[in-house]
């Protein structure tokens, strides 16, 4: 008996569902891991306890820069400011927004592929 030429059978739609929650998981794990890990370890400025005399000395001990350092920023006051809430919040519409629109497109061409094999 002579070997097939035609390509293997596509895999089902289960065992594809499968697979795309399989991979969804890994990712939404590894993003989870990855920001426990950013939270962690994070530098707070708070906690450094750089008292306003010893900021004074080391502007005049050291050549001045026009950028800030991410050290030498502070806390946010409003909920506006950077690190606020409102940011945050932003940020949080946007993964969201984001989501949806990946969510969309996997439906809709589900449905097409659907469509094409019926």
């Amino acid at each position: 008996m002579t070997p097939s030429v035609h390509a293997p059978a596509p895999p089902a739609p289960k065992d594809e569902r499968r697979a795309f929650w399989r991979a969804a998981g890994l990712m939404t794990g590894a993003l989870v891991v990855l920001i426990a890990l950013f939270v962690a370890f994070y530098p707070r400025d708070a906690e450094q306890g750089i008292t306003k005399q010893q900021q004074v000395d080391r502007a005049l001990t050291q050549a001045p820069h026009i950028i800030p350092t991410p050290a030498e920023g502070r806390a946010p006051d409003n909920p506006g400011d950077p690190g606020g809430w409102e940011q945050l919040a932003l940020f949080g519409v946007i993964v969201a927004g984001l989501g949806l629109v990946v969510f969309l497109v996997w439906r809709s061409s589900r449905k097409a592929r659907r469509a094409k094999t019926a």
